[in-house]
């Protein structure tokens, strides 16, 4: 073969695209020669992320279909045959070897064309249940890797499905606890409560915590990662009290603030809950209730009937209820383990080697 040539769809938002970027990773740590083209929207974050990566970007006209703005859609058949029509000019520019799709309606017309082509194609789903796009095409690929086993029962195909786990990193580079313990002043007696809701951040989260900072401060360290949209400077943190916390918009690498966590509250997106069962963290799951199709809910409901996580939906979510849910898992040791087993047994620590071993074998 001649240098590889992959081409990779996925985007709009991180959890498209950081799967994509992660596989395009481990094909050049195998391929160092391989030319990897993505293809984007001008709209969606792989705009700026995919050049800094140093990655060729080339962007196509794809609009999503809007559940509840239904005139936004009149133009949606116009804009889509456009992308098609741009999709396999680039098919037959680049020649591809491979086709990758991770989701996102960029992969639509992507792996359409791919189709047409006759080009190996396969899809990455990173949800329990799969996505628009990924369900229409699925009957047009060679190869499905699915980020929970639990997607498998919403999709009809004979390509071939792989339970393969969603692909991030690994823990080997994840610090000592102790030392970012540390490093942050926290109580290395106390256990450490983990608070995520995404770089975005979460506001029915947060402002639950605010709630009851003296009594998560009474029994435990806090970490909490508030998002963008929330004030640091405004939050009031209670003195003198056993724990401490670490407050900060944003964690990078979000590692150290998974290194310290004895229990974790975090929404339920795919990346975020591979990367809490990666470390067995137990786990109270607040799913984002206007997540596209509830996925959110359904990645959350895999976690809680492996025995990992409790599910509080948005809308009953109140602080009271949080605090009394933390505290009731963290008093009982046995449950804890429990939980912290559940976890692990949702891990799929191979999961970018197997995808990649899997795409290899496409191209023989």
């Amino acid at each position: 073969m001649d240098k590889l040539r992959v081409i990779i769809a996925g985007g709009g938002t991180g959890g498209h695209l950081f799967p994509a970027l992660a596989i395009a990773g481990e094909i050049q740590n195998r391929w160092q020669d391989a030319d990897i083209t993505f293809i984007g929207t001008k709209r969606g974050i792989e705009s700026t992320i995919v050049p800094k990566r140093g990655y060729k970007l080339e962007l196509i006209n794809v609009a999503p279909l809007y559940r509840k703005q239904i005139l936004k859609n009149l133009v949606f058949p116009f804009k889509l045959f456009r992308s098609l029509l741009r999709c396999l000019s680039l098919m037959k520019q680049i020649n591809p070897h491979l086709v990758i799709g991770t989701g996102g309606y960029v992969s639509g017309p992507v792996l359409y064309a791919a189709s047409l082509r006759k080009i190996p194609r396969a899809i990455q789903e990173q949800n329990a249940f799969p996505g628009w796009t990924t369900r229409m095409l699925v009957s047009r690929v060679n190869q499905v890797f699915l980020g929970f086993a639990e997607a498998r029962n919403h999709l009809r195909t004979k390509a071939l499905i792989r339970d393969h786990g969603n692909p991030v990193p690994g823990i080997a580079n994840d610090p000592p606890k102790e030392k970012i313990i540390g490093l942050w002043g926290l109580n290395p007696s106390l256990p450490t409560v983990l608070v995520t809701g995404g770089s975005q951040g979460a506001m029915s989260i947060n402002q639950a915590v605010q709630e009851i900072l003296p009594e998560i401060l009474s029994r435990a360290n806090l970490v909490w990662q508030t998002g963008k949209r929330t004030d640091i400077s405004q939050i009031g943190v209670p003195e003198n009290l056993p724990g401490k916390a670490r407050i900060q918009e944003f964690f990078d690498p979000m590692n150290q603030a998974y290194s310290v966590a004895d229990i974790a509250v975090s929404r339920a997106g795919a990346l975020t809950l591979a990367e809490l069962t990666l470390r067995g963290i137990p786990s109270i799951l607040i799913p984002y209730p206007f997540a596209t199709a509830g996925h959110q809910e359904w990645n959350a409901k895999a976690l809680v009937n492996a025995g990992g996580a409790q599910m509080i939906h948005d809308q009953e979510f109140r602080g009271i209820i949080l605090v009394s849910t933390i505290m009731e898992i963290l008093s009982n040791p046995d449950k804890l383990s429990a939980m912290h087993k559940g976890m692990t047994s949702m891990a799929k620590p191979d999961a970018l080697k197997n995808i990649v071993d899997d795409l290899t074998q496409l191209l023989q």
